[in-house]
């Protein structure tokens, strides 16, 4: 697997981290998860082709994270040739209605042509796996203690698992989801979430780490005030594994 930072920052725009946007490739499948404001326009810096799109996860639907999925959808409505690939878009509660204000909003701008599907989880399916890919993946999905939609994602093949959890508080569903994976993805919003409900800070992270003993932590998500150092020191304070922060155009090959 192969992951790349196309955006790792917050709402608050910056030269070296914007929204959120994070590309998976697996034997061939190109995944999103979450596609903030400018995801359409930083996808070609990284190398990534918009036309192979083939799944779009969000975590949940706050503009930061999600800001482009109509102008994804206006693209792949407009493609020449014409996309005739299966369109995939995995969300949590309300994805369905979210979906129908872009139509509402944009129409046939964005209705799709091609075949497209939509999987709208809620709580019932937390923990559940569903073997949704072809190509030997499965995803599992938890609760997050951020907004109603909010939901992580934990992506597993036969040699590697991948946990991305979105915005957050920490919250026992976290370390469930991150359980033993290879790759924790997670945020570090803030000095101290006290201040800040519905995120987490770095110590958070490291703790959530260490509590669901995953080999790496990767931090994302850091307001303009979690400085990279700071970041460093304080999830390394509660996790001796691997720490690091993502940056915009990085990949991670697992």
């Amino acid at each position: 697997m192969k992951l790349t930072f196309i955006g790792c920052g917050t709402l608050v725009p910056r030269q070296d981290r914007y929204a959120t946007c994070f590309a998976l490739e697996h034997d061939g499948l190109l995944s999103l998860f979450d596609v903030g404001p400018g995801t359409i326009a930083r996808l070609p810096s990284s190398a990534i082709d918009i036309t192979k799109v083939d799944r779009i996860f969000l975590t949940h639907f706050h503009p930061d994270h999600s800001a482009d999925l109509g102008p994804l959808l206006f693209t792949f409505q407009n493609m020449d040739p014409a996309r005739t690939t299966p369109l995939e878009l995995f969300g949590g509660p309300g994805l369905l209605n979210f979906v129908e204000k872009h139509s509402d909003l944009w129409g046939d701008w964005v209705d799709p042509v091609y075949p497209f599907v939509s999987y709208e989880f809620d709580s019932k399916d937390s923990g559940v796996r569903y073997e949704i890919f072809t190509q030997k993946l499965e995803i599992k999905i938890h609760p997050m203690s951020h907004h109603a939609s909010s939901i992580g994602y934990r992506i597993g093949s036969e040699n590697a698992s991948l946990a991305i959890s979105g915005d957050t508080s920490y919250c026992p569903e976290l370390v469930e989801l991150a359980r033993g994976a290879d790759i924790l993805v997670t945020e570090a919003s803030v000095i101290n979430s006290d201040d800040s409900p519905g995120h987490m800070s770095a110590i958070d992270a490291g703790r959530v780490a260490a509590e669901a003993e995953v080999n790496q932590l990767v931090l994302v998500h850091r307001y303009p005030e979690m400085d990279e150092e700071r970041a460093l020191g304080d999830a390394q304070s509660e996790f001796s594994g691997t720490v690091s922060i993502a940056q915009q155009g990085r990949t991670l090959q697992f």
